[in-house]
């Protein structure tokens, strides 16, 4: 083998208060958020698969249809979309949980979108969202890695 092995880096993402939240809205022609309102377990997947290898996610390979369904279907998960002039580019999947926290499963973006500002519109509408909630405080937890031209 030869080269350098890839490395993981962990973000976390701890807000006790809306008042922590600096939110990185951009003005960009054509690109907006919206919120999935009808769970679909195949957009889901193409998504985790379309962005996930980039970002090194993991641990949904070897998901069958019924995982997914079982997971998109719960009331407490919901699914954004980032469009760029009508085209997919981006999501996140964010949970309110049990104890009132919430969980970013995953934010991303397909690579050639990288590096536009999108992104951060991206993790701020996510960070938006789950204050609407009225959580006990905000979490995220993200094992990936920053694909090549991300800052």
């Amino acid at each position: 083998m030869t080269g350098k092995p890839a490395t993981k880096t962990i973000h976390h993402l701890v807000m006790m208060s809306p008042d922590e939240f600096r939110p990185k809205y951009i003005n960009h022609a054509g690109f907006r958020v919206l919120q999935l309102t009808t769970p679909s377990p195949e957009f889901n997947w193409f998504m985790y698969q379309i962005i996930g290898p980039d970002y090194r996610w993991g641990g949904r390979n070897d998901w069958s249809k019924e995982n997914w369904t079982a997971f998109v279907s719960k009331p407490s998960l919901e699914t954004c979309v980032a469009y760029q002039d009508g085209n997919p580019v981006g999501y996140y999947e964010m949970e309110l949980m049990k104890d009132r926290t919430i969980k970013i499963h995953c934010v991303g973006l397909i690579k050639k979108y990288i590096g536009l500002g999108l992104g951060a519109h991206l993790l701020s509408h996510c960070v938006d969202r789950g204050w609407q909630h009225n959580p006990i405080n905000h979490f995220k937890y993200v094992l990936t890695r920053s694909p090549k031209g991300a800052p």
